[in-house]
């Protein structure tokens, strides 16, 4: 997930973007304000015209001012925009009042003011600056009445004031309602769009399945406020949930029925409003579902997973069409970036695994003696290093043939592999030796150990009869790795001098130069 560290720059980012539509709405305002000042000395006017050409040359000028200032100065930049409206507030009044007054048409250019501003700043800003032409009609409408200003007589300028401001009014408010409807559109389009970006960021993170899972189904949480959401891995042919958020643990299921199946087979997004008893694998793991939106990632031919996400109970049964476009947007990105850990997995294998036998190579070797070592220094627990040299084998390949002699290999690791615990390291040493390291072996006697290993290599169903030499080596002590090596190998060829087909178990290694056969 992004930290606050991290969303910030992409926060004020944002603020800047702000600045090149505000400059542009300071044009747009520019050009009508010029447009305006124009129509009203096209007029048969009753006072010459110079005045109008002074308070729109004012006009002109004071808007490209705010414009120049707006664009150098980021923190002020809204607080120009507002002292430029109250002054156009100021000029339109002004040039109402010099072509006729309210018994002019001239009066529609405050109306079509409050729509402009209305759409192009917000609705908010319509209704505060109608609120200003309102108190400066009044205003205008009281010097009238005291004689401080003349006007056209009127038969009713009660009535014509009346008109005039509810006029006002509806405009503003009937624009400023379809423009809210568009903000909120807009706004909300943005935030989706910024949640998206956040999202691929924390995808950009992570290169494991569990770790991309984990990010889009927090996203999708954090962004949608959903109940309960889930990744479920279908590369195997059943369901294999990868993260999940708010449900039971999750566990593997047998097979692709009901709902998952279907948008397994048809790669299509699936609005439920609850789970059918076919789907009891799902109904296990989300009690009382509903609302559900099942959504195929795809990145390539096949459906490699499915995003899972329920909802939680609201007013209106439909879905909006943009949460469900939105989030076929984040599972897109999702699956792309589940392809990439598939395909980072297998790099990482090629790069760590054999490629004759299927075992570790050296180098994941290497590495995990290091790991056991570290651990070993870190923790004082014990570990064993076992290696195993595979007899005459050099006659198996001159006898019999190369192709035979890998078969040899092959078994041979598989027999070895089975000897194993899950969380020991079987490697491919070099040419027919091989390698065990094997963690956590206090209390173990690593003769009868090593024995198992020699007596798997002979029982094991080679080609040719095949035997093995082994050296095994405990370790108790933090050592250098060429060290406990160095101990394996010279136990390993203290067997083959023994005469083959037997085991040699070292002195545990507990500093490098405590190393003694027996």
């Amino acid at each position: 997930m992004s930290g606050p560290d991290v969303d910030r720059p992409q926060v004020r980012s944002w603020q800047r973007a702000d600045l090149v539509p505000l400059v542009q709405r300071l044009r747009y305002l520019q050009r009508y304000r010029a447009a305006a000042v124009a129509l009203v000395l096209a007029l048969s006017l009753p006072r010459p015209p110079t005045v109008v050409l002074v308070l729109g040359a004012v006009a002109l000028v004071a808007g490209a001012v705010a414009a120049a200032g707006v664009q150098r100065s980021a923190d002020g930049a809204r607080w120009l925009f507002g002292v430029v409206l109250l002054g156009d507030g100021l000029l339109f009044t002004t040039l109402v009042h010099l072509s006729g007054g309210l018994a002019s048409p001239t009066r529609y250019l405050v109306l079509l003011h409050l729509v402009i501003v209305t759409l192009v700043a917000s609705h908010r800003t319509g209704v505060k600056l109608a609120i200003w032409h309102s108190l400066l009609t009044l205003v205008v409408a009281e010097a009238i009445d005291i004689g401080w200003l003349q006007a056209v007589e009127l038969a009713d300028p009660t009535r014509a004031l009346v008109a005039h401001l509810a006029l006002v009014w509806l405009v503003t408010l009937v624009t400023a309602s379809a423009s809210g409807v568009n903000e909120r559109e807009i706004l909300r389009r943005r935030h989706d769009l910024d949640a998206l970006a956040r999202m691929s960021s924390a995808l950009e993170r992570v290169s494991d399945l569990h770790g991309v899972a984990g990010a889009l189904v927090e996203h999708v949480v954090q962004t949608f406020d959903a109940r309960r959401a889930a990744v479920v891995s279908l590369r195997d042919g059943d369901p294999v949930p990868l993260a999940g958020h708010g449900l039971r643990p999750m566990t593997r299921a047998g097979s692709l029925d009901g709902v998952l199946g279907e948008v397994a087979t048809h790669r299509r997004t699936v609005l439920q409003s609850g789970l059918a008893p076919v789907d009891a694998w799902l109904a296990g793991q989300l009690p009382g579902a509903e609302r559900l939106l099942f959504v195929p990632l795809v990145a390539g031919e096949e459906v490699d997973a499915l995003l899972l996400v329920e909802f939680a109970a609201a007013s209106t049964e439909r879905m909006e069409q943009r949460v469900v476009s939105t989030i076929q947007r984040f599972a897109a990105q999702g699956a792309l970036a589940l392809a990439n850990a598939h395909l980072h997995n297998q790099l990482v294998a090629m790069a760590e695994t054999d490629g004759l036998t299927g075992i570790a190579n050296r180098a994941a070797f290497d590495r995990s003696l290091a790991a056991e070592l570290a651990r070993v220094d870190r923790q004082g627990s014990e570990f064993m290093l076992l290696l195993c040299d595979l007899d005459h084998f050099k006659s198996i390949n001159d006898t019999h043939g190369h192709q035979v002699g890998d078969d040899v290999l092959v078994t041979v690791a598989a027999a070895l592999r089975r000897c194993s615990r899950p969380y020991d390291t079987v490697a491919r040493f070099g040419g027919e030796e091989f390698a065990v390291i094997m963690p956590v072996t206090t209390h173990a006697d690593p003769a009868l150990v090593a024995e198992r290993y020699r007596a798997a290599v002979a029982a094991a169903a080679t080609p040719v009869p095949v035997t093995a030499s082994v050296g095994i080596v405990s370790v108790t002590a933090a050592a250098a790795p060429a060290t406990v090596v160095s101990a394996a190998d010279a136990a390993l060829y203290a067997s083959k001098r023994g005469g083959r087909d037997r085991v040699t178990a070292a002195d545990p290694v507990v500093e490098p130069a405590g190393m003694v056969l027996r």
